[in-house]
C-alpha cells in the first residue's frame, strides 16, 4: 500500500508508532490474594513506548500545516522504560501498590490463548531490540512526547478501575 501511494505521486506521511503506552493498561491484573500487578514476560527489557495522545498530535500537526513528510517516521516516547518503571508510575499516579511480575517467556509463549506475534514482541523487549529512540515527535509537534508518569496521571481513572473489584471484595469481608 505504501509503495502504491508513493508511486502515484501524492504528498504522504506514514506514521509508525512504536509501542502504545495504552497497552500497559491491559497488563494490569488482580492476583488471587487481591494484589494488583502488572504482568508481562518482558524481563528487565526497555521499550520506547508512546502515548496515543502524542500520535494524534503528530497526525493533527501534519494535517493542519499541510506539510507532508513524504516519508515514514517512527514515533516513540521520550525515553526507553522498563515494566518496573511502568508499575512504579501507575502506583504513584493512583497512590496504590502495583508491582511488576515478570512472566516466564516459555510458559507465556506456549499458552494457546497468547497470540504468537505478541509473544514475539515481548521476546524483542527482552532481547533489547525494542529500546529505540528518535526525536520525531518533537520535530513534528515542537513538544517532547509524554512520559510514562504523564500518561499514568492522564489515565488514573483507568488504572484505579482495576482496584474496584478489590475494594468491593474487601468491603464484604
Amino acid at each position: 500500500m505504501e509503495n502504491e501511494i508513493r508511486n502515484i505521486g501524492v504528498p504522504y506521511s506514514f506514521l509508525r508508532p512504536h509501542f502504545f503506552m495504552d497497552n500497559y493498561l491491559s497488563l494490569l491484573k488482580i492476583e488471587s490474594k487481591g494484589d494488583v500487578i502488572l504482568e508481562a514476560p518482558a524481563g528487565e527489557g526497555l521499550i520506547g513506548a508512546i502515548d496515543s495522545f502524542d500520535i494524534g498530535e503528530c497526525g493533527a500537526q501534519i494535517l493542519s500545516n499541510g506539510n507532508a513528510l513524504n516519508d515514514h517516521v517512527l514515533l516513540n516516547g521520550s525515553e526507553n522504560i522498563s515494566m518496573y518503571r511502568v508499575a512504579e508510575a501507575f502506583s504513584n499516579a493512583c497512590n496504590k501498590s502495583i508491582r511488576y511480575v515478570d512472566l516466564d517467556m516459555n510458559q507465556y509463549s506456549s499458552d494457546p490463548e497468547i497470540d504468537p506475534d505478541v509473544a514475539d514482541v515481548y521476546q524483542e523487549v527482552q532481547d533489547g531490540t525494542m529500546a529505540v529512540m528518535s526525536d520525531n515527535v518533537e520535530t513534528i509537534t515542537g513538544k517532547r512526547p509524554r512520559t510514562i508518569e504523564q500518561f499514568a496521571k492522564a489515565n488514573v481513572e483507568a488504572i484505579e478501575a482495576v482496584f474496584a473489584p478489590v475494594a468491593k471484595r474487601q468491603s464484604h469481608t
